[in-house]
């Protein structure tokens, strides 16, 4: 499971690829998307992570570390926010049907 919090954290650490107008709304929606992808629910990953992150972790890589860390913990049931960091920062923990509590580090 160490192995998984780590490519997880370092998977979300990430600038989203769009401005938004309201940094809650923003961080919100991101936050949503992150338990959709914990889900194993399709995302458009160019909508939700920057060209250059992109460029290091295509979205196939994404996709497949999605699926497996879904396969493994059961589906995101939930995420919350731990510390707010800045308007735009937070440390979050997503819950998962299997009990798994998985640390996220986001950034918009």
């Amino acid at each position: 499971m160490y192995a998984f919090t780590l490519i997880l954290v370092l998977v979300l650490s990430i600038t989203v690829a769009r401005p938004m107008t309201s940094s809650t709304d923003a961080v919100q929606r991101r936050l949503d998307d992150v338990c959709a992808m914990l889900s194993g629910e399709p995302l458009a990953f160019d909508t939700v992570f920057s060209e250059q992150f992109l460029r290091q972790v295509p979205a196939i890589q994404l996709t497949s570390i999605a699926h497996q860390m879904t396969r493994q913990t059961g589906p995101c049931t939930g995420i919350r926010i731990v510390e707010r960091a800045s308007a735009y920062q937070v440390r979050a923990e997503a819950t998962t049907q299997q009990g798994f509590v998985i640390p996220v580090l986001l950034t918009v």
